[in-house]
């Protein structure tokens, strides 16, 4: 019903205007995905200058070159573009960015850059044998539980460990 309602408003625009019926889907096409760029870059630039002044980076970081690489890999997705961002400014930005351009065939894809940065996030754990020891417990009893676990059970269950000494239990979470 709707998509009817929108094929005859393009029908009769195109009409009234004397351009193809194609022309004016394509235009639209156009015009959207070109608003989508824009606001994609401006969110880009606003957050990559926060993280520059978060870690009091170099004020031309990053380069527009990167810039414009990272604006082409979301393809349209804001979660992934939400992720990197997150990515990029928790830990050595200028290191992470790098990384994540450098391959962008590793990353493009939103599972994908979930993959990669799990597979850091687990290079770091190994480093700490006490984080190791309690991520595979809490992932045995996520494994192993009958129903979900939310993080309040999460922290009951291993609030005790020695990783949480001085550290409240609601401050866990």
């Amino acid at each position: 019903m709707v998509l009817d309602d929108v094929q005859a408003k393009l029908k009769k625009a195109a009409e009234k205007y004397g351009i193809k019926e194609r022309g004016l889907r394509d235009e639209l096409k156009y015009r959207v995905a070109s608003f989508r760029k824009t606001k994609c870059l401006e969110t880009l630039q606003a957050c990559l200058d926060e993280i520059k002044d978060d870690h009091n980076l170099q004020e031309d970081w990053p380069s527009s070159g990167y810039l414009e690489q990272l604006l082409e890999m979301p393809q349209g997705l804001f979660q992934w573009e939400h992720t990197a961002i997150t990515y990029i400014g928790e830990r050595s930005p200028p290191s992470r960015l790098r990384g994540l351009l450098q391959r962008p065939a590793a990353w493009c894809e939103l599972d994908d850059l979930y993959h990669q940065i799990h597979l850091k996030a687990f290079d770091e754990v190994k480093l700490d044998p006490m984080r190791t020891e309690l991520l595979s417990w809490i992932l045995g009893s996520l494994v192993v539980a009958p129903n979900p676990i939310s993080l309040d059970v999460i922290a009951t269950l291993y609030g005790d460990h020695a990783i949480f000494d001085g550290i409240n239990q609601e401050d866990i979470i």
